[in-house]
């Protein structure tokens, strides 16, 4: 009887779902995911004429603040939660003939499905996060400031550094009150090249 006990107890808080839930939850799609799944499809089709180096009508599709913003038209590009009223899925899926993106000389136009997965990200609240923006050309992203050649430090033994980057490195040890150690004979560098070989 105790081990009936047992048994029976741990089972008690499990309620079994029916089958029509158990279906649902099998059949219910992953939530869009706008780096995965959106903005592949947004580069791939829409940022040649509204990405960061042309803006078509005043859209932009590659800044979160460009896309909830109001563009050329009034209104932003996606109203999230709302498909039916999103600027964006109203002219890629074609129900306007004479708006419809992109236009036939420009590329392709996007699939149903991709259609549908544009509507599905905006029907799910349009999620962007906040690292998920590209930048532009011209922004103060390092990836657009032309190298410049580093001003040397000055350091008390001069003699030592022999190239750019050993000014960097003396700095930093004579800031720590240690010297460099002394250079290495041929036997000694012949055995680190062989020990860090084999």
């Amino acid at each position: 009887m105790l081990l009936l006990a047992v048994i029976v107890l741990p089972c008690a808080g499990w309620v079994p779902c029916s089958s029509s839930q158990a279906a649902e939850a099998e059949t219910k799609p992953a939530p869009v995911d706008y780096v995965r799944d959106v903005q592949p499809l947004l580069a791939a089709h829409c940022y040649k004429c509204h990405g960061p180096q042309r803006q078509e009508g005043g859209l932009r599709l590659n800044t979160r603040a460009s896309v909830f913003g109001t563009s050329d038209s009034g209104k932003p590009a996606v109203m999230p939660s709302d498909p039916a009223a999103s600027r964006l899925v109203q002219l890629v899926s074609g129900k306007d003939p004479d708006l419809k993106m992109p236009p036939e000389d420009e590329g392709r136009p996007l699939s149903d499905a991709q259609v549908e997965l544009l509507a599905r990200w905006v029907s799910e609240g349009a999620a962007w996060p906040a690292d998920a923006d590209l930048p532009s050309a011209g922004s103060n992203h390092w990836a657009w400031h032309r190298p410049l050649k580093a001003v040397l430090p000055s350091v008390r033994n001069g003699d030592w550094p022999r190239g750019a980057i050993d000014y960097f490195v003396l700095v930093r040890l004579e800031k720590a009150g240690l010297a460099p150690a002394p250079e290495a004979d041929r036997y000694t560098l012949a055995r680190r090249v062989y020990l860090d070989l084999v």
